[in-house]
């Protein structure tokens, strides 16, 4: 039996887009910080929870100076593979690394993690939270970017300069003048 209503395709809300910011990641940068690109290394690379800490799902990485390779499970299928590493040479002696995308071999230093395959922003076809915002939605998400450096009830941190924190209040008040102005303008069109 049909349920009340019928049933259309397309009927009802759109489903949401997946962002980057919703997928697993894997930084390249962050592995060379912590010296893993240096020498053979092998071991487990974990994802935490943003809001508990507490690790919610990881993986097993071994690193060398030219290549990753990941042994991952997703779905129940244990997954092997292995991105080669780029590395540009500095100005001044050293060098940053970079992954070859295995989907389209361009540059990358963030991989994430869709369909069970790593692969870089373009070949997942994926947009920032910040691009799918309006005006309204992109200054919460930089006012709130700024709270997050400040102490509660947005005082000065502990080690913090005076100007720093005098740069910061006074661009979250400019974004809450701005935000003002936008509800204003919105409110004229409409007539009110």
């Amino acid at each position: 039996m049909m349920p009340r209503g019928g049933m259309r395709i397309g009927a009802g809300r759109p489903g949401r887009d997946v962002k980057v910011e919703d997928c697993r990641r894997l930084d390249v940068r962050r592995l060379q910080k912590d010296g893993l690109l240096a020498k053979a290394w092998s071991g487990e690379w974990r994802w935490r929870d943003a809001l508990t800490d507490d690790i919610n799902s990881s993986m097993h990485i071994h690193t060398c100076s030219t290549h990753a390779r990941l042994a991952y499970a997703c779905n129940g299928v244990t997954i092997h593979e292995s991105i080669r590493l780029h590395w540009v040479h500095g100005a001044f002696g050293g060098g940053r690394a970079y992954f070859r995308c295995p989907g389209c071999s361009r540059c990358a230093a963030i991989l994430l993690l869709r369909h069970s395959r790593f692969r870089c922003r373009r070949c997942h076809d994926l947009r920032y939270q910040s691009q799918s915002e309006d005006g309204f939605g992109r200054s919460w998400l930089a006012q709130h970017k700024l709270e997050r450096k400040l102490d509660a009830n947005w005082r000065r941190p502990k080690g913090m300069h005076a100007t720093t924190w005098d740069r910061l209040f006074a661009r979250i008040v400019e974004l809450e003048m701005e935000r003002d102005d936008m509800l204003c303008t919105a409110l004229k069109r409409h007539g009110w």
